[in-house]
């Protein structure tokens, strides 16, 4: 499976594979791999890589028709823009697209990264002309996978009180707690937007969706090691349960920004 090794000017690079525009490296000089991906991935052509960053479009999950997660992270990706520090890839319409999703779009995922600070930020464009397209609805995420000491000492702030649905019920709404969350049993939150986001060290566009497969849904998984689940969350930046909706010669524009405090 063809990878882009891209470097910083400090040390640091990054891996993304055409399969899906999926990066699965992050690293410096005095740090290990920043992204989680699982030693039993598969690294098949148009198969999903079980971790690092895969690209969620048009579906989330299995919330309609299409394969899980839609399309975008199993088709292959072009090379449209690299340099120092950098990487633009892109996605457009095609025969293998339009037997799944009969609309036009235009994908763009671009990456901007140092030792410290890694930005990665997904457009998506409805490119019908305004007066004979047509707008499309969608989903869309990032699902980042990172990697951890233990999932058991995690401790995530800035969702204190935000109201989730909880797909392990049903996507019944519940309350976060007022305390920084923790993973101490299978996790599959989807959380709401807030009116009032607070900045953190991950900033995030839209409403992050938290996940952890702990003890059996780990051992369901082929592609996922029996006891990986103590070693990774992923903190999804998304539209997942309000889906967008983009008028002709829109473009939508999906951001998470992380920052290691020790690097």
């Amino acid at each position: 499976m063809e990878a882009i090794r891209v470097s910083g000017l400090d040390g640091s690079a990054i891996a993304v594979h055409l399969n899906g525009a999926t990066v699965t490296e992050w690293k410096n000089q005095r740090s290990d791999n920043a992204f989680f991906v699982s030693e039993r991935s598969e690294w098949q052509e148009g198969r999903p890589i079980r971790g690092g960053i895969p690209l969620a479009f048009p579906q989330f999950a299995g919330d309609g028709p299409l394969p899980n997660h839609g399309l975008a992270r199993t088709l292959p990706w072009t090379v449209a823009e690299q340099a120092t520090g950098y990487i633009q890839l892109c996605l457009q319409e095609s025969a293998a697209s339009r037997e799944l999703w009969p609309y036009a779009f235009d994908a763009t995922y671009s990456v901007t990264f140092n030792a410290s600070s890694f930005s990665s930020v997904l457009e998506i464009t409805n490119p019908h002309a305004r007066a004979a397209g047509s707008a499309m609805q969608f989903q869309a995420l990032q699902h980042t996978y990172y990697q951890l000491d233990a999932v058991t000492t995690l401790q995530l702030s800035g969702l204190e009180g935000r109201t989730f649905l909880d797909k392990l019920t049903g996507k019944s709404p519940k309350q976060a707690p007022m305390t920084p969350l923790t993973i101490q049993a299978e996790t599959d939150a989807i959380f709401v937007p807030s009116q009032n986001p607070r900045p953190v060290l991950l900033q995030l566009e839209g409403a992050p969706v938290i996940w952890n497969p702990w003890i059996a849904k780990s051992a369901a998984m082929a592609d996922f090691g029996d006891e990986e689940y103590q070693h990774m969350v992923c903190i999804e930046p998304g539209c997942v349960s309000q889906p967008v909706t983009l008028e002709p010669g829109a473009t939508f524009r999906l951001e998470q920004h992380i920052t290691l405090l020790v690097c």
